[in-house]
């Protein structure tokens, strides 16, 4: 009896040694799960290829990235055809948390 005690006594501090570890783990990074623009972008990218497409996103790089109030914007952009110039359009735009990389809104304008 007493080792069967022992056994399952052991059993339970191991579980509660790994749990703490786990809980440990799951803390955000100091910058935030987003932590700059280029991972903002690689997200962006990963939000409008399956509703917009690949090929219409790609036309509108290189994308622009701003952070606002921890934030981050990031959005297409348009070219003309006619020209090397960037015009102003329908984009495609998203909004990420940077603290949880949560999106908070995802757009395209016409």
């Amino acid at each position: 009896m007493k080792a069967v005690s022992a056994v399952i006594l052991l059993v339970l501090l191991a579980f509660t040694v790994v749990s703490c570890d786990l809980v440990r783990n799951t803390e955000a990074p100091a910058r935030g799960y987003v932590p700059d623009a280029e991972t903002a972008k690689r997200i962006a990218e990963a939000v409008w290829v399956p509703i917009y497409g690949t090929e219409e996103i790609d036309s509108q790089k290189p994308f622009q990235v701003q952070f606002v109030k921890g934030i981050w914007i990031v959005q297409g952009v348009l070219h003309n055809e006619n020209t090397n110039y960037i015009v102003v359009g329908g984009t495609a735009h998203v909004e990420i948390a940077q603290k949880d990389g949560r999106i908070l809104k995802v757009s395209h304008g016409e």
